[in-house]
Parts: structure tokens; C-alpha cells; sequence
């Protein structure tokens, strides 16, 4: 377990169901931290995670392992892998987001795949974004060459078949709506 020592010298466990400091029921202040672990309080709260009877205590989010929104910024987890060269981890996060998301990004995003040495494993980051339906003409270039690369024709001309397609429907969509 740790404790969150807030600007306001309150401690408080550290969990995102718990953000919302100033509803916390386990928030303290004018106690040590042996205190407050010893507490009946958070004796209490840690009996409640131990027995498996948390829901009681947790957000949903907390309980499935999602992150909020306000706990962390993707932006700035993804740009922390990324700074410190861990690719992969900087793009597991990246697939886990939005189109919108990928997008913004995309320019990272292709960093990060560049500096991958596998052009298999390249292939495959590649494949995830594109069936998020990513269009960004340098991602398309960047799929394209790497598909080149491993000399996968089946999957170029299948590709290209595709995106024809997409820019078929995308025409016929604005004819109708005139």
C-alpha cells in the first residue's frame, strides 16, 4: 500500500477511487504516518482489500483496472516511455487509446515504430493501427514500406483493394448527402 502526502499535509491511500480527496472518509491530517497506518480507519480499509470485499470501497473503474482520466494523463505516460526509449511500452499504450488519440499523435507514434529492429514486429504495431482505422498518409506510407520489406504482396495488394474501397464509399457518401 502507499500513502499519497498531499500539499495540504493530508494523507490518504494512493487510489484512483480515492481522487476526490475532500470525500475521503480515510483522509487524515495531524497524524503520523504510523499513525495513520495504524489507525482503525485504514486497518480497516486494508482488511476490506485483503478479504476481497473492496467493492464496497472501490469505483468501478478501480475494480476493472482502468485508469480515470483525471488520475493520469495518456499523453504524458505515453511521452514518459517514449523519452526514456521504450518504444513498445510507449505504443502498447498508444493502441489502447482512441482514433482521435493516434491521430494527434501519429508522428510519435511512427518514431516509435522506427526504432523497432523487427520489421515483423513493426508489421504488427503497424496492423493494429491501421484496423483502428488510422488513415494518415506517412502511416500508410510506413505500413506500405514495411510490407514491402517482408515482401508480403498478398497483404500490399490487399491493402490497396482496401483503401480503394474506403475511397469508393467515402465518395458515394458525399454524393448522397448533397
Amino acid at each position: 500500500m502507499q500513502f499519497i502526502l498531499d500539499y495540504d499535509a493530508t494523507i490518504w491511500p494512493d487510489c484512483q477511487c480515492r481522487i476526490e480527496k475532500n470525500k475521503n472518509k480515510l483522509c487524515f491530517s495531524n497524524m503520523s504516518f504510523s499513525q495513520n497506518w495504524n489507525s482503525k480507519e485504514f486497518m480497516y480499509y486494508r482488511k476490506m482489500i485483503i478479504n476481497n470485499e473492496y467493492k464496497n470501497l472501490c469505483k468501478d473503474n478501480c475494480i476493472d483496472g482502468k485508469i480515470c482520466d483525471n488520475y493520469i494523463k495518456t499523453e504524458s505516460l505515453f511521452g514518459f516511455f517514449r523519452k526514456k526509449c521504450e518504444y513498445k511500452k510507449a505504443l502498447e499504450i498508444a493502441l489502447k487509446q482512441n482514433k482521435q488519440f493516434l491521430n494527434d499523435y501519429i508522428d510519435e507514434i511512427l518514431f516509435c515504430i522506427s526504432q523497432i529492429q523487427d520489421n515483423e514486429e513493426k508489421n504488427i504495431y503497424c496492423e493494429q493501427i491501421y484496423k483502428l482505422e488510422v488513415r494518415n498518409k506517412r502511416f500508410l506510407d510506413t505500413y506500405m514500406n514495411n510490407l514491402v520489406k517482408l515482401k508480403q504482396q498478398d497483404k500490399i495488394t490487399s491493402l490497396i483493394k482496401n483503401l480503394e474501397t474506403e475511397r469508393k464509399e467515402i465518395k458515394l457518401e458525399g454524393k448522397c448527402s448533397h
